[in-house]
């Protein structure tokens, strides 16, 4: 989210590459597999996924310091979505909140949507917008490949962060990080 915040310019383009290749009336669509079938999610009353660490953003070269971030999210037996998110960028001392309303897993992959609920930041105010943001745990250990970590953006063109989650965006280079410390666990 802190990187979303120096990088705005750069979320429409994000947004129009989505609408460009989406089916349906918000502007997504889930991915396929291999055969071009739909890719289907079961979601269970015990899925959930947490994390917490640092990376840093260096898409502009910059190195301007790391990203904290912290998140929870779960499906709750009744089969709704709770959890929140909060994220730090230091080098801007712009501190971001929201609480999560969606979550889709497949194997190691998580994607996590919500709305923006508290927001410190100079490039205007994303209080009750809604955000998508992906993760992918990769274990655990000196022989795992560090977890990974996607900015958290704010939603355009009308989607929503159930359109998000349903969707499960594939990887768009340059948003996605490996984290330098801490862990994502995917339970």
């Amino acid at each position: 989210m802190p990187g979303l915040l120096r990088r705005a310019p750069f979320v429409p383009l994000v947004a129009i590459l989505v609408l460009a290749a989406c089916e349906s009336s918000t502007g997504l669509q889930a991915p396929s597999s291999i055969d071009g079938s739909t890719v289907g999610i079961t979601v269970s009353s015990n899925d959930k996924v947490t994390g917490g660490g640092h990376y840093v953003d260096d898409v502009q070269g910059t190195q301007d310091g790391w990203r904290n971030f912290a998140f929870n999210a779960r499906v709750k037996p009744d089969g709704s979505v709770d959890g929140q998110i909060q994220l730090k960028n230091r080098s801007l001392d712009t501190l971001i909140h929201g609480v999560v309303t969606c979550l889709a897993i497949v194997g190691n992959q998580a994607w996590i949507g919500g709305t923006f609920t508290n927001t410190s930041s100079p490039f205007g105010d994303f209080d009750g917008v809604d955000f998508g943001f992906f993760a992918i745990d990769n274990g655990s250990g000196s022989n795992s490949l560090p977890d990974v970590l996607s900015n958290t953006l704010p939603l355009q063109g009308g989607a929503t962060a159930a359109d998000y989650c349903e969707a499960m965006l594939p990887n768009v280079p340059g948003l996605f990080f490996d984290l330098e410390s801490g862990n994502i666990k995917i339970h």
